[in-house]
């Protein structure tokens, strides 16, 4: 019975135990407050999930999940940016942009990686000493010998794109991480024979296999159901949970860690850990955005007001 199976291509469990012993011994001595992965921009949401992982054997789908009109875009956009403007010089992010044009997420990066006013930006409107300032800013940002990228509509001849064709992006075009905005938006290469839900779990499979198989971690924007934004409307204190996902509850299964959003005001955002594998969710935090001056605050009794 024991040789039954000993030449399959399996994980041993026994023979990698030393191997298993060197991977922890690499980050043993860690402070309680620090981190293995690349922020996310907020210190708590770091110090809960580790921040965006793609070490061996941890390689995240990161769910960024919220009802419509949440600030889905604006949270994922300023978290990519958040982690490019505080990494090493190998980063290469790519952003997917398959809602907004790719000037309008740009946009949201010259707002707080600039400190300008994003009104002003889109109505000429910054004052003479801050227009001066954001011309400063792009002469350091020509500078940067790093770069992020973004793909729209545009980029790919006006349709939205299929799974193979970000695989082969990412690839080709060597980028060590990936943020998909939004995964409902994905076409697929096939006619699929069932509805959205079958659909979406199709896509968020495929999202799942490109990030286990090209070891580039992302993070997924997705779409809470109607009665999510019913349920939000009717309370503004009710969390957006995982059985909100509406649709497809397989999105939630594929992602290693996950948060969703809800707009308790004009500036004012509520962050919920909805799912952190290997590790404890639940946590909870307010982020505030000064979208006139391009600061991100996080309000958090323990964490104190944390600028960036």
């Amino acid at each position: 019975m024991k040789s039954i199976g000993s030449s399959s291509q399996g994980y041993s469990y026994v023979k990698n135990a030393q191997v298993r012993l060197e991977a922890y011994n690499r980050i043993h001595g860690r402070a309680e407050d620090e981190f293995i992965g690349m922020t996310t921009g907020f210190k708590p949401l770091d110090l809960a999930t580790n921040g965006l992982e793609s070490l061996e054997g941890a390689v995240d789908y990161f769910l960024v999940f919220a009802p419509t009109n949440m600030g889905k875009t604006l949270i994922s956009s300023f978290m990519m940016g958040a982690a490019w403007n505080s990494s090493l010089a190998t980063d290469y992010p790519a952003y997917f942009s398959l809602e907004q044009r790719a000037s309008e997420i740009a946009l949201n990066w010259d707002n707080t990686l600039a400190k300008i006013s994003r009104l002003a930006l889109t109505r000429g409107t910054l004052s003479g000493e801050k227009r001066d300032a954001y011309a400063e800013f792009v002469d350091r940002l020509k500078q940067k010998k790093k770069d992020m990228m973004i793909y729209d509509f545009d980029s790919n001849g006006g349709k939205p794109f299929t799974l193979d064709e970000i695989h082969r992006i990412l690839e080709r075009e060597g980028h060590n991480r990936w943020t998909l905005d939004q995964l409902s938006k994905v076409r697929l290469s096939h006619r699929s024979a069932g509805d959205l839900r079958q659909r979406l779990f199709e896509v968020s499979a495929g999202v799942r296999e490109i990030i286990l198989n090209t070891g580039k971690p992302a993070m997924v924007v997705a779409q809470a159901n109607r009665d999510a934004l019913k349920k939000i409307k009717k309370d503004i204190t009710e969390d957006v949970d995982a059985t909100d996902i509406g649709e497809a509850f397989s999105i939630v299964q594929d992602a290693s860690k996950g948060i969703s959003i809800v707009k308790v005001s004009d500036n004012t955002f509520r962050i919920l850990v909805i799912k952190n594998r290997n590790n404890i969710s639940g946590q909870s935090f307010l982020v505030r955005y000064d979208f006139d001056t391009g600061i991100v605050s996080v309000l958090d009794d323990y964490i104190g007001e944390q600028y960036f």
